[in-house]
């Protein structure tokens, strides 16, 4: 009889993967990993990237973050969140905010254990900057174009 254990598998494959993702700090997406394994002359094929990227999600492990219909993935490092510009897809990480956060778990009654997986959306500056120059808006200075 076979006896089945609940330890997770720490394979090569795995390892690369995690390895990967801990070194990386750019939000690389499942492609990006699987392209990176050719330059280790791994085999290691695109479905068992997202197979173990979905295990460390569920191991709580990573974050994953959708910007212009690509999914991303960021290693939990330290308590942070994400700004994601929906124009362009640029990820920013960004410091917590212990206030705004202290403020809305009491308004509405959380308590608040973690920031992992808070995403918010809008434009860059960039981004902004491009829009208000588009609708005839105000430029830096407050004054109209």
């Amino acid at each position: 009889m076979k006896m089945i254990s609940n330890k997770k598998r720490n394979t090569v494959q795995k390892r690369f993967v995690v390895d990967y993702l801990t070194s990386h700090y750019d939000h690389p997406t499942a492609e990006a990993i699987y392209l990176a394994r050719q330059k280790e002359g791994l085999r290691l094929g695109l479905t068992t990237v997202y197979r173990i990227l979905e295990g460390l999600r569920q191991e709580g492990l990573l974050v994953v973050i959708i910007s212009k219909d690509e999914v991303h993935y960021d290693w939990i490092r330290n308590d942070h969140y994400h700004f994601v510009c929906d124009e362009c897809g640029k990820i920013l990480d960004l410091e917590a905010d212990k206030d705004l956060f202290d403020s809305l778990s009491k308004r509405h009654d959380f308590a608040l254990l973690s920031l992992q997986g808070v995403v918010i959306h809008g434009l860059c500056e960039d981004c902004a900057k491009k829009a208000r120059l588009a609708k005839g808006g105000q430029n830096n200075n407050g004054k109209r174009n």
